[in-house]
């Protein structure tokens, strides 16, 4: 496609800026495949259907969470205070909760970097994205869109069967890394890549507020895949074709997925 590592570099960059604007969020998903959980949150919330046992139901269906894990993630979502709790408890019955406004601005904006990247492929669709970006109203509309495409099995399936980088970056922390990883060597060599790179096991740690050992476990998960490997130098990595093949597949799904979500927002409003 033309334009394809315009916006790839497009979508890589503000996604690790929206990893940055909203560390407690990404620290609190760091084991969680937070894009699609965050997002099935909001859908059920939008529909007052938040609560444990559907988020649970739904988790199992996808074959994301666990009900145990769907309990847990309730918890520190409202901890950061992205969900709020609907109804008074009651013994015996699942607390409904909805989504807050810091959660639909943050997953608001998470959707927009995916929209403007696509957008850098298919010009045909600039105009409404800025439109979208522009209306406040549209906001419900652009986040359940989102959420319908994320959801769909089709989607899930596809990155269920092309496990991204081993699986990493479906989850929070894993992505930050490997995206990361990618950033600095785009920024280093261009779009041609591959090739070795310099990196700071402790520059990432600092970065994402974890131990050097944690950062270590996510980069020795890339490398048995063939996707990244360490030299000598522990701090120099080899970045090989299959790894950037497996960042560019990652992104080829969001951008379909991306233009599914447009064709579901200007079906019914005439957008663009």
């Amino acid at each position: 496609r033309p334009n394809f590592h315009h916006a790839l570099r497009h979508w890589v960059q503000g996604t690790l800026r929206h990893f940055q604007a909203y560390p407690t969020f990404h620290r609190t998903f760091r084991d969680f495949p937070s894009d699609i959980i965050g997002f099935l949150a909001i859908h059920l919330g939008r529909s007052d259907r938040l609560h444990w046992r559907n988020l649970q139901a739904q988790g199992a269906r996808t074959g994301l969470i666990s009900a145990g894990r769907a309990g847990a993630l309730l918890l520190r979502m409202q901890d950061i205070g992205f969900i709020a709790p609907a109804e008074a408890f009651r013994a015996g019955r699942s607390r409904r909760y909805r989504p807050t406004p810091a959660m639909l601005n943050s997953f608001a904006e998470r959707a927009m970097v995916d929209l403007r990247s696509a957008a850098l492929i298919d010009p045909a669709i600039a105009a409404a994205v800025e439109d979208m970006a522009q209306d406040e109203d549209s906001t419900f509309a652009l986040l359940d869109a989102f959420a319908e495409a994320m959801l769909e099995e089709s989607s899930i399936r596809s990155l269920g069967e092309r496990p991204p980088l081993n699986g990493t970056p479906f989850m929070a922390m894993g992505k930050q890394i490997a995206l990361s990883i990618a950033a600095d060597a785009m920024g280093r060599r261009g779009d041609v890549w591959d090739g070795p790179v310099e990196i700071a096991l402790s520059s990432y740690a600092h970065r994402f507020d974890v131990s050097r050992a944690h950062v270590r476990r996510a980069l020795q998960t890339l490398e048995p895949c063939g996707l990244t490997r360490f030299e000598d130098d522990p701090h120099r990595l080899l970045i090989t074709l299959r790894f950037c093949e497996a960042i560019e597949a990652y992104y080829a799904i969001v951008f379909d997925r991306a233009m599914r979500m447009v064709d579901r927002l200007r079906a019914p409003t005439q957008l663009g």
